[in-house]
């Protein structure tokens, strides 16, 4: 290894905490009606994402993209405590308890796609505890991440995903807890061809089936559902993965450089 490598992968190892190891906090392992619209009220924001001193990132890691078993992909979202308090409090509270492992993206329409039901119907009855709400700071715009509601403090643990712009939500409460800021190129490949959940479609899954059978009944009469197979909660990752990235485009183009000085001798 020459000496600018070396540097460069110390500044790497260095940025991002040390060893791997300690750079992710994690533990061991153990929906709400869908999101509908209405009037806005709340303005969009017009200001660039600035990352919060309390904001982390969470690497979700799904499988049965485009309803194929050997496609697989990773994204990653941001969390915004300057939005909802309350609800960051409570994503990055499951996700450290791993609780979207092997969850299914159950609903997956034009406009969102809706997850959050663990597969495991006793540890999902353990978990489900209503949430104080968050006030609307952000707009539901594409790529943002929001808790699915019923109405006043009824958040769970169900989250969706904004496919689209749906400033039409503002107004019903559903208050946004952080958005996609990687990915959002493997979220749009989310197996959509169930559809909407019952009653609206006819032959989509029935989420009080979910709750109460768990990935049973889902990969039995579902089987195509794209799902969670792990997730990490880090405060440095997306400056890890630039760094990270950074370092292989030069050593790439370092390589390239000395083959064709080599060529010219």
């Amino acid at each position: 290894m020459t000496m600018t490598n070396f540097l460069l992968l110390a500044t790497v190892f260095l940025s991002c905490g040390g060893a791997s190891a300690n750079l992710f906090h994690q533990t061991a392992t153990p929906t709400v009606e869908p999101p509908t619209v209405a009037t806005p009220t709340a303005e969009p924001s017009m200001e660039p994402s600035m990352e919060p001193a309390s904001s982390k990132f969470i690497k979700f890691d799904v499988a049965m993209l485009d309803g194929t078993d050997s496609k697989e992909g990773s994204f990653i979202v941001q969390t915004r405590p300057d939005w909802a308090p309350i609800g960051v409090a409570r994503v990055e509270e499951l996700t450290l308890v791993q609780f979207w492992d092997r969850c299914r993206i159950y609903r997956v329409t034009e406009k969102f796609a809706q997850f959050g039901i663990n597969g495991d119907p006793d540890y999902q009855h353990h978990m489900h505890t209503h949430l104080h709400d968050d006030k609307v700071r952000h707009t539901n715009a594409r790529g943002v991440v929001t808790f699915a509601n019923e109405g006043p403090t009824s958040r769970t643990t169900q989250l969706f995903i904004n496919l689209q712009d749906n400033r039409l939500m503002d107004d019903m409460g559903y208050s946004p807890v952080g958005e996609v800021v990687s990915g959002m190129d493997v979220v749009d490949r989310f197996y959509a061809g169930y559809g909407d959940v019952f009653p609206k479609n006819d032959i989509g899954p029935h989420t009080h089936k979910i709750e109460e059978q768990g990935n049973e009944y889902l990969s039995n009469e579902f089987p195509l559902l794209s799902y969670f197979t792990g997730q990490v909660l880090s405060r440095k990752m997306i400056f890890c993965t630039w760094m990270t990235n950074m370092y292989l485009i030069m050593n790439v183009k370092a390589c390239k450089l000395l083959q064709t000085l080599s060529s010219l001798n």
